[in-house]
């Protein structure tokens, strides 16, 4: 199960050949705000939907990886019960990870722990 979550994730981070060679040769885990930065919006989009799917599949038991039917049913019971960790829609994130980048304090922090930090921010405005 983890491994398809990587592979979600990892789907949205490349973004086909839409990243450029330097993005394209990062890890997804060491993405920051300057890669963030370079991103086209399109680009910002894909990585938010991508970061969004894989950890929505990734909280999914392992016993669901090998029945889609079930596991497209507990993500669609998540989507409506509001059970997700990560709220909000990728436009939002994307947003907000924009406004996050212009910290010159935050531009060193990895793409995923802006994430993190953002969805926190967020929760607090419920």
């Amino acid at each position: 199960m983890r491994r398809a979550a990587v592979a979600w994730l990892g789907s949205g981070v490349l973004a086909g050949t839409l990243l450029g060679a330097r993005l394209q040769d990062t890890h997804w885990l060491d993405l920051r705000g300057a890669d963030w930065r370079s991103m086209a919006p399109d680009v910002r989009t894909a990585w938010v939907q991508g970061f969004l799917a894989g950890h929505a599949v990734g909280r999914q038991p392992d016993s669901l990886a090998g029945d889609t039917t079930a596991l497209a049913a507990a993500l669609d019971r998540g989507r409506r019960g509001g059970g997700f960790t990560f709220p909000y829609s990728a436009g939002l994130y994307a947003t907000r990870l924009g406004d996050y980048y212009v910290w010159e304090n935050h531009r060193a922090h990895p793409l995923w722990r802006a994430m993190l930090d953002v969805n926190a921010e967020l929760g607090r405005g419920r």
